[in-house]
């Protein structure tokens, strides 16, 4: 049955789920990394957030979209973190798509978890120039 519907009206349904279930936290406990755009506080903001995405992937299996989420949290802080590898602008843009599914998938101006990603994927562009403290 699942078959018969289209692709895009699937995820369109996914979506709707992933905002019913994302959970809407105190706006008070998240400060944005434009106000402290810092080293320490891009890890400490990727370690909350890759944390919060293992218990999503954990609690809603069927939505995939918390395990590729994931895996990109991972691989940011593999690379970029970790390893403090410099990647290009385009590089950035084809390999990690946080942004776009924060965007489309949850409320950045009301959901604490989707303005994380959103601040995880923009500070990737320049992780290497920030400050540590």
């Amino acid at each position: 049955m699942i078959d018969e519907v289209p692709i895009d009206k699937r995820f369109q349904f996914i979506a709707e789920e992933v905002r019913f279930m994302s959970p809407k936290t105190n706006k008070m406990n998240y400060i944005r990394l434009y106000l402290n755009r810092t080293r320490t506080n891009y890890r400490n903001i990727l370690s909350d957030v890759l944390q919060q995405t293992k218990t999503y992937c954990e609690e809603f299996p069927l939505i995939t979209m918390y395990q590729e989420i994931y895996n990109q949290l991972l691989d940011i802080n593999e690379l970029i973190v970790i390893h403090e590898k410099k990647l290009s602008d385009d590089e950035i843009y084809d390999r990690y798509t946080l942004g776009v599914i924060a965007a489309k998938n949850f409320d950045l101006e009301h959901e604490i978890y989707a303005q994380k990603l959103s601040d995880i994927f923009g500070g990737s562009f320049d992780y290497h120039e920030m400050p540590e403290a």
